[in-house]
């Protein structure tokens, strides 16, 4: 006849032994889990690095940009990007290149003028003149005199006046006719005459002829006999 007591206690040591099994598995099945989770989570710059040079990237997305990199762009990282005049090169920010003739403002990598210029928005220029006008200079910009005066020696000075007269013309010097003269458009002129009339050989006044019938006598008119 068959012992319930004793079937009954078998029974339960491989219940147990069972539960022990899995128990014990699960127990491994967490220590991977953990053990790719930490492995995945050191992957190293330097292991990243390599394989971008090799181009290859995973296939599935890493995430954050990490810590260590200055920037992540075009990468399998979430996008991470440089200052403003930067750019990304390797997960590093770098400062662009100067494209330009010149710069010095630190927005770029540097870039000098030749010897002698200057830079100024992105141009190499001759630097300004530093004195009061500078005319056909090699070392300098052109700097022109105001009032229409000339340039010498990088000084303003008035022009020369080479005609008859000149008189309140911008930038001339004075010059002024003589006698009763007037100055007409720098022609030294007479002034016209105030009585009837005036000859041609009138020291101080302008010509002017009397009417027909009659001649001029002392700056009048009279009647011809």
């Amino acid at each position: 006849m068959l012992d319930l007591r004793r079937l009954g206690e078998l029974l339960g040591k491989k219940k147990g032994y069972y539960a022990l099994i899995i128990a014990m598995l699960v127990f491994l099945l967490i220590i991977y889990y953990i053990a790719m989770n930490d492995e995945r989570s050191r992957r190293s710059d330097e292991d990243w690095e390599a394989l971008w040079n090799q181009g290859n990237t995973p296939s599935d997305s890493w995430g954050a940009c990490p810590s260590s990199y200055e920037c992540c762009v075009d990468s399998q990282y979430d996008d991470k990007s440089c200052p403003i005049y930067y750019e990304c090169v390797k997960f590093e920010c770098i400062q662009r290149e100067c494209d330009a003739e010149c710069c010095v403002l630190g927005n770029f990598q540097k870039k000098e003028c030749p010897g002698g210029l200057v830079c100024e928005r992105y141009e190499c220029l001759k630097p300004e003149c530093p004195h009061e006008c500078c005319t056909g200079s090699e070392e300098y910009r052109e700097k022109t005199c105001s009032g229409n005066m000339e340039c010498s020696g990088n000084s303003c000075q008035l022009r020369e006046c080479t005609s008859e007269c000149c008189i309140d013309r911008q930038g001339f010097e004075e010059k002024t006719c003589t006698g009763s003269q007037e100055c007409v458009n720098g022609s030294c002129l007479k002034p016209e005459c105030p009585n009837w009339c005036c000859l041609p050989s009138d020291p101080d006044y302008a010509q002017k002829d009397c009417p027909p019938h009659s001649r001029c006598v002392g700056r009048t008119c009279v009647p011809k006999i």
